[in-house]
């Protein structure tokens, strides 16, 4: 019975890491987005100073 416990803790270890990673992973794309467009932004103001 020890050995399913330890199975048990450790599904639900790695399940709670894999959604920390899930979190990090879609908080550092949206960065990654917003700096793309940032930068787009300039690209655009660059060309185009008067709109």
């Amino acid at each position: 019975m020890e050995t399913i416990s330890q199975l048990e803790v450790l599904f639900v270890t790695t399940f709670e890491d894999a959604q920390i990673i899930a979190r990090l992973a879609a908080a550092a794309s949206a960065l990654l987005v917003f700096d793309i467009l940032l930068t787009l932004n300039d690209e655009v103001n660059h060309f185009v100073p008067y709109v």
